[in-house]
């Protein structure tokens, strides 16, 4: 039942916060994709003592489902490869790590290339 329940979770966290974002593939740089993602350019991550681990990260938080329609050639571990560049905001990032979340989503940490 709770499975059911927070299986869409992905899908409604997107519509609600989700923004446009350009991803630009390191293999295939004329060919920009328009995604919807979680944009945060202020995040920071504490561990389960609550330190602060990493301060002000920006990162983006992506559904699986939309990535595999722009990187369905990639492996799903590696939708998002270091390389791969993402317009957010007017600021250009070049992906540092992408890793899978809960409920079918990645979260890609963020380097600025250029404000």
């Amino acid at each position: 039942m709770t499975a059911r329940i927070f299986r869409s979770i992905s899908r409604i966290q997107e519509r609600a916060f989700g923004e446009p974002v350009v991803w630009t593939r390191h293999d295939r740089p004329t060919e920009p994709n328009t995604i919807s993602a979680i944009f945060n350019r202020d995040s920071e991550q504490i561990d389960a003592s609550g330190f602060r681990v990493v301060e002000y990260n920006p990162t983006i938080r992506v559904r699986e489902s939309v990535a595999r329609q722009y990187a369905a050639d990639r492996e799903a571990d590696h939708l998002f490869e270091r390389g791969d560049k993402i317009l957010a905001e007017n600021a250009l990032y070049t992906i540092e790590s992408c890793s899978r979340r809960d409920y079918g989503m990645f979260e890609v940490q963020l380097i600025v290339e250029q404000a």
